[in-house]
C-alpha cells in the first residue's frame, strides 16, 4: 500500500511541477523542437552546406589560375676576374642582391568538355546533399512520433496496472477481514498478498521502462535530461492509408529512391569526365614581371627588367600505356554497377514497402480484435470482483480474471504500437509525414 500511495504521490509532484512550468508538449511541439536542437539534422545540414560550397564554377573548373609571386634574394662573396686584356678584378666581400616579382595568369579554356560534366556533378552532388537533409529529418521525425506514442503506451500500461492494485488491496483488505472473523485462511490472504505486491512490481518496472522512453525522446528533442515536460495525451491514434494513394507517394517522392537515382547520375558522369581526357586541352597563359639586381662584382653594376608575357598551349594525348583506356573501362563498369543498384534498391524498396502495408492492414484488424477483447476482459472483471465480494468465486478464479485484464489490455498496447510504427514507415517512406 506505501508503494502505490508513493507512486501516486510521485505522479501527482510531476504533474503539479510540469503544469507550473508550463511544459506540457503536444506531438506538434516536440516535432518543433526536435527539428530546432537535433544533433543528428544540424550535421546532415553542414554536409549539405559543404556539397552546396563545392558547387562552384571554380571547383568545376571554369575559372583562371591567378597567382603572385615576389621572390628577394641577397649573397656576399669574394670574387677575383681576369679579363683577355689583362686585367684583374680582385674583390672580397661583394655584395649582390635580386628582386623577382610577377602576376600570372594560367586558363584552361578547353578540357575535352571535362569542366561542364563536372559542373553537372557537382549540381547533383548539391542535389544529394538536400535530399540526405530530408531523409535526417524524416528520420528524425519519425523517431520522434514513435517515442511519443510509446510514452503515451507505457503510461497506459501504468494506469492499467493501478487500477489492478486497486482491486488487490480490496482483495487484500477482505481476506484481513475474513481471517479475523473467522471465515477466511491465511492461505488466501498471504495469496492475496502476494499479488499485490507482483502488482506493484510490474507498476516499478513499467516506471523505469518509461523513464529510459523519456531519455531517447528527450536526446531526440536534443534537449537536457533534467528539461521537464509532460504528456497528456491517453490515446494511440491510428490512421486510415488508402494504398493507391500512399504507394503513388512512394514512387514519386521516396527520397531513398531519388537518392539512388542521383547516384547512378554521378556515376555516368565520372565516366564522361574520365573520357574527355582523349581530347586535347588548350590553355591560355600570361603575366607582368618585374625583375631589379645589382652586383658589386661582375659586368653588370646593375639590371631591371618590367614587361609582360602571354601565350597559348595545347596538349594532347598520344600514348600513356593504356592507362586511360583502362580507366575508361573501370569508369564504365562503375555505372553499370551504380545502373543495377538503382534497380536493386527500386525491386527491394518496392516489395518491402508492399509488405509493409499488407502488415499494417493486419495490424489494423488486430487492433480492432483486441478492443473487444479489452472490453470483454473489463467486464468478467467486474463482474468477478461482485461475485469475490460475494463469496461466489474462488480466490484463484478472481486472480485468472485479473491477470486476463492486465493481458488483454497489454495485448492491446501492444497492438496499436505495432500498428503505429508500420504506419509511421509507411509515411516516412513515401514522404508523408508533418
Amino acid at each position: 500500500m506505501k508503494i502505490l500511495k508513493y507512486i501516486c504521490l510521485l505522479l501527482l509532484v510531476v504533474t503539479i511541477t510540469s503544469t507550473q512550468a508550463q511544459s506540457v508538449i503536444t506531438i506538434e511541439k516536440a516535432i518543433e523542437i526536435a527539428l530546432e536542437n537535433n544533433f543528428s539534422i544540424k550535421m546532415a545540414k553542414n554536409n549539405y552546406y559543404i556539397s552546396q560550397n563545392n558547387n562552384s564554377l571554380g571547383n568545376a573548373g571554369f575559372l583562371p589560375d591567378v597567382a603572385l609571386n615576389v621572390a628577394q634574394s641577397n649573397s656576399v662573396i669574394n670574387t677575383k676576374q681576369t679579363f683577355v686584356d689583362g686585367r684583374i678584378l680582385d674583390r672580397d666581400g661583394a655584395k649582390s642582391n635580386s628582386l623577382n616579382a610577377g602576376i600570372g595568369l594560367s586558363w584552361t579554356i578547353f578540357d575535352g568538355m571535362k569542366m561542364f560534366t563536372t559542373a553537372d556533378k557537382l549540381k547533383e552532388l548539391e542535389k544529394k546533399g538536400d535530399l540526405q537533409v530530408k531523409q535526417e529529418v524524416l528520420n528524425v521525425v519519425s523517431e520522434v512520433i514513435l517515442n511519443y506514442n510509446l510514452i503515451v503506451a507505457s503510461q497506459q500500461q501504468i494506469k492499467v496496472l493501478q487500477q489492478s492494485i486497486l482491486l488487490s488491496n480490496e482483495r487484500l483488505k477482505l481476506a484481513e477481514d475474513k481471517l479475523t472473523v473467522g471465515t477466511g485462511s491465511k492461505y488466501d490472504l498471504l495469496q492475496a498478498k502476494f499479488d499485490k505486491n507482483a502488482d506493484e512490481s510490474k507498476v516499478l518496472q513499467q516506471s523505469t521502462q518509461l523513464s529510459s522512453v523519456w531519455n531517447q525522446f528527450k536526446i531526440t528533442l536534443g534537449v537536457k535530461s533534467d528539461s521537464v515536460y509532460i504528456i497528456t495525451d491517453t490515446l494511440i491514434t491510428l490512421k486510415t492509408i488508402d494504398f493507391n494513394t500512399i504507394k503513388k507517394k512512394f514512387d514519386e517522392e521516396n527520397l531513398l529512391l531519388q537518392q539512388s537515382e542521383i547516384d547512378k547520375k554521378v556515376a555516368a558522369l565520372e565516366k564522361k569526365e574520365v573520357m574527355s581526357a582523349r581530347l586535347p586541352s588548350i590553355s591560355l597563359n600570361g603575366g607582368y614581371n618585374f625583375l631589379q639586381s645589382t652586383s658589386q662584382a661582375g659586368f653588370l653594376a646593375a639590371n631591371q627588367n618590367l614587361g609582360f608575357n602571354y601565350g597559348a598551349s595545347l596538349t594532347y594525348p598520344l600514348f600513356d600505356g593504356f592507362n586511360l583506356n583502362r580507366k575508361i573501362q573501370n569508369a564504365e563498369l562503375l555505372s553499370k554497377n551504380y545502373e543495377l543498384a538503382n534497380d536493386y534498391a527500386r525491386l527491394q524498396l518496392n516489395n518491402y514497402f508492399v509488405q509493409l502495408y499488407t502488415n499494417y492492414t493486419t495490424s489494423l484488424n488486430q487492433v480492432k480484435l483486441e478492443e473487444s477483447n479489452a472490453l470483454d476482459a473489463k467486464e468478467i472483471l467486474d463482474l468477478a470482483a461482485e461475485k469475490y465480494k460475494n463469496g461466489l468465486l474462488s480466490t484463484i478464479e478472481f486472480r485468472d480474471a485479473q491477470l486476463n485484464f492486465l493481458s488483454a489490455n497489454d495485448r492491446l498496447i501492444s497492438a496499436k504500437m505495432q500498428a503505429k510504427q508500420l504506419e509511421v514507415e509507411l509515411l516516412k517512406m513515401s514522404n508523408s509525414l508533418p
